[in-house]
Parts: structure tokens; C-alpha cells; sequence
């Protein structure tokens, strides 16, 4: 039987046929892959809700300041531009007709306006203190009794030292945080301060905890 050889004609048609087969193969995938991307859905595309290329906007019309431990503050805005009829709102979430609210303590509050198409806009608002908490004459006598006691926050005891007015002064936010949550001082220790108390040393550190 005599070995038959394979002609470079027809060696020259398989690789033709190869290269063909994968030119289809890879026309076929980027179809479907193609396919697949217009049929998935576009995130950026989704949920879009109201386009608010009219926000409303917000202006500070007056503020009431207060007084310590009172809620007596105030304050007014008002909103231009945006959709239809605007509303206001302190949360984000109960919205009302009018832009003042009131019976508020002092502090810092983010007030929303939104129109009839849900746009809406955010401006902060701050209530200030009309008087000063004093260190000296309020806030340490506070600490001095409840905190800066013998194996409390005193020399050579926990850290910081209490009775040294810097150091009340450099721990102010952990001491407002700490008796905010009732953990100053501890519920161990038979001691306790107030709610005036409370309230004292959060006016001082909103003041801007002075050395005063």
C-alpha cells in the first residue's frame, strides 16, 4: 500500500477552513455578549426619580438664640424656586407648610425644603447660647465632686486627672459623652448628676468649652 501524501492545495484548505471557523466563533461571542450588556439593567439608569435640575433653595429669615437648659430658641427660612408648593422639615421626614420652628434648645439643626416633585435642598441652622457656662464657677464644681474623687480621676488614680481645669478642659466631648449616657459618673460609685447637670456641661462644650 503505497503512503499518501498530503498536497500543500490541500493544506492550504484546512487553513482556510480554521481560520474561518474561528472568525465565526469569535463574531458569535461578541454578539452575545453584546446581547447580554443591553439586556442587563443599568443602575445608573434606574431610580432616577425627578431629574431637580429646579431645586428649591433655602435662606435664614431669623433666629431666636437661648439660654441655657431652655428651649426657647427659634427660627425662620424660607424656600424659593423648586415645583409647585414647598414644605419644611427638621428630620428629613415630617414636613410642614411653614418655614418656622421653635421651642428648641441650643444647638446646630439641618432643616430640608422640598417641593411637589420630592426635590429638595438642606441648610443648617444654629441655635447659640445667650449666656456663658462657666468652668470655673459651674462646670468644675460638677466634676470636683462627682468625678475628680479619691481612686476616680485623680492623681495617680484613672487618667485624665479632673482636678486640673486643662485637662477638663483638652477631655471636654468625652466628658459630655460620658455623662450624656449616664457612664459619669459610674453607677457604682453611689454618685449621680442631675439633668441641669447634664445640660450645664453640654452648654459649656456647644459654647466652645472656655476657660472662663
Amino acid at each position: 500500500m503505497k503512503n499518501k501524501k498530503t498536497s500543500p492545495h490541500h493544506f492550504t484548505n484546512y487553513r482556510r477552513v480554521l481560520i474561518l471557523t474561528a472568525i465565526v466563533l469569535i463574531g458569535l461571542y461578541s454578539c452575545v455578549s453584546q446581547n447580554a450588556d443591553d439586556d442587563a439593567p443599568n443602575p445608573q439608569n434606574a431610580n432616577k426619580g425627578p431629574s431637580c435640575t429646579n431645586a428649591p433653595s433655602l435662606a435664614i429669615n431669623e433666629t431666636q438664640n437661648t439660654s441655657c437648659g431652655q428651649s426657647t430658641g427659634s427660627f425662620t427660612v424660607s424656600g424659593s424656586g423648586g415645583t409647585g408648593t414647598l414644605s419644611y422639615s427638621l428630620d428629613g421626614q415630617s414636613f410642614q407648610a411653614a418655614g418656622t420652628f421653635s421651642n428648641l434648645k441650643s444647638g446646630t439643626y439641618t432643616v430640608t425644603v422640598k417641593d411637589e416633585t420630592g426635590c429638595t435642598n438642606t441648610l443648617d441652622v444654629n441655635i447659640e447660647l445667650t449666656d456663658e457656662t462657666s468652668l470655673a464657677s459651674e462646670i468644675s464644681p460638677i466634676i470636683q465632686t462627682n468625678c475628680a474623687i479619691s481612686g476616680c480621676h485623680t492623681a495617680g488614680a484613672q487618667s485624665p486627672n479632673l482636678s486640673d481645669l486643662a485637662n477638663i478642659r483638652s477631655s471636654a466631648q468625652r466628658i459630655l459623652a460620658r455623662t450624656s449616657q449616664r457612664t459619669m459618673p459610674p453607677t457604682g460609685s453611689g454618685r449621680s448628676l442631675s439633668d441641669q447637670e447634664i445640660e450645664l456641661i453640654r452648654c459649656w462644650v456647644d459654647g466652645g468649652a472656655k476657660n472662663n
